[in-house]
C-alpha cells in the first residue's frame, strides 16, 4: 500500500500530514486508514484538527467511515492524537476528548506536536495493550 496523506515511516506512530489533505481527501483517508487497520499491527495516529481542510463532504465520508470501523478500532487503533500547540486549547478540548474515547473505545488525547505524539507512542502502545490484556512488546 502506497501511502500518500499519511506518514507510516516512524511506524507504528503515524502522521496525518494536513498539507497532504486538500479538500475532498476523505475517501483516499478512508482508504488508507482501512489498509492500517488489515495490517493487523497496532499503531497511533496523530493529526493537526484546526489544519484540516474538511469539506462538509469531507466530514460525512468521514464519519460513515468511522460507524462502519467502529468496532475494528479498538485493538489496533491504540490512540488517536490531536496535536494541539496551544495548552490552553488542549485543556479546553478535553471533554471533547474523553467522550471521544468512550465511544470509540480508542484512546483519544491531544499533545503540542508531532515530536511529542511520536516520543509517546511506546507508552500508548504499552497502555493500549494493557487494555486489551496482551504483554507490551517493545517496537526498537
Amino acid at each position: 500500500m502506497d501511502y500518500y496523506l499519511h506518514d507510516v515511516s516512524q511506524f507504528p506512530f503515524v502522521a496525518l500530514r494536513s498539507e497532504r489533505c486538500p479538500p475532498g481527501f476523505a475517501e483516499q483517508w478512508g482508504i488508507e486508514m482501512s489498509a492500517l487497520l488489515d495490517s493487523g499491527r497496532l499503531f497511533v495516529v496523530a493529526f493537526e484538527p484546526q489544519a484540516l481542510e474538511e469539506t462538509p463532504e469531507d466530514f460525512r465520508t468521514r464519519g460513515i467511515w468511522f460507524k462502519k470501523n467502529r468496532q475494528l478500532l479498538p485493538g489496533r487503533c491504540a490512540a488517536m492524537v490531536a496535536v494541539v500547540p496551544d495548552a490552553a486549547v488542549r485543556a479546553e478540548n478535553s471533554l471533547d476528548m474523553a467522550k471521544r474515547s468512550k465511544g470509540f473505545e480508542v484512546l483519544y488525547t491531544a499533545m503540542e506536536s508531532f515530536d511529542a505524539a511520536a516520543q509517546a507512542t511506546d507508552i500508548l502502545l504499552a497502555d493500549a495493550l494493557q487494555q486489551l490484556g496482551r504483554p507490551a512488546v517493545s517496537r526498537r
